[in-house]
């Protein structure tokens, strides 16, 4: 029976040197006309929400789809949904060193002596409006040492686009492949690293 392709997003499974994953609270506010998505990559935005408990403001997320190739920051992976133009609270994966697990949106077979340490391409989509879950992942024939092209494509009625995180590892039989944000990628983690 053949593997089924089903894109899940991204999520955390561990820290590069170990030791807990930790998440912190974003927010999404109404001008912000695409949902998020359960394990969408997501980037910072300069709006920000008041705290439920009236402390500090709440820092502004917004998906990666929103993001300017080259030049956006990814943050880390949404663990919950929120609506299209509603305000939202996300918990995010945020740690620099958190490695994610995803899945090629094509049918490359990776091996870790062939695609470990290589940048692929992020390849976005609308998500799963019945499970909430993030349609996003990377495409595994882009794979290479120096940073791939960047191109823009259209999925469904919201834009789509590619943005880059670096293969650490394969597993399983279905083109999934562990990925830490960036590591030289024109499209990095917060830190720059």
């Amino acid at each position: 029976m053949a593997n089924t392709n089903l894109l899940f997003g991204f999520l955390a499974i561990g820290r590069w040197g170990g030791g807990p994953i930790s998440a912190q609270q974003y927010s999404k506010g109404t001008a912000h006309t695409q949902a998020i998505f359960v394990g969408d990559i997501l980037a910072k935005a300069a709006t920000s929400l008041a705290a439920s408990d009236a402390g500090l403001p709440v820092p502004g997320c917004t998906s990666l789809q929103n993001g300017t190739p080259g030049t956006t920051l990814w943050l880390g992976s949404s663990i919950d949904y929120g609506a299209a133009a509603t305000n939202t609270y996300h918990w995010v994966f945020d740690t620099p060193d958190t490695i994610f697990i995803g899945q090629s949106s094509d049918n490359t077979s990776m091996t870790n002596a062939n695609h470990a340490g290589k940048l692929v391409p992020f390849t976005t989509g609308s998500g799963n409006a019945t499970t909430l879950k993030s349609t996003m992942g990377f495409t595994g024939a882009s794979a290479a040492r120096a940073p791939p092209a960047w191109t823009r494509k259209s999925s469904g009625s919201q834009p789509g686009g590619q943005r880059r995180g670096r293969v650490r590892g394969v597993r399983g039989l279905h083109h999934e492949a562990l990925l830490r944000p960036g590591c030289g990628g024109s499209l990095r983690g917060k830190h720059g690293y």
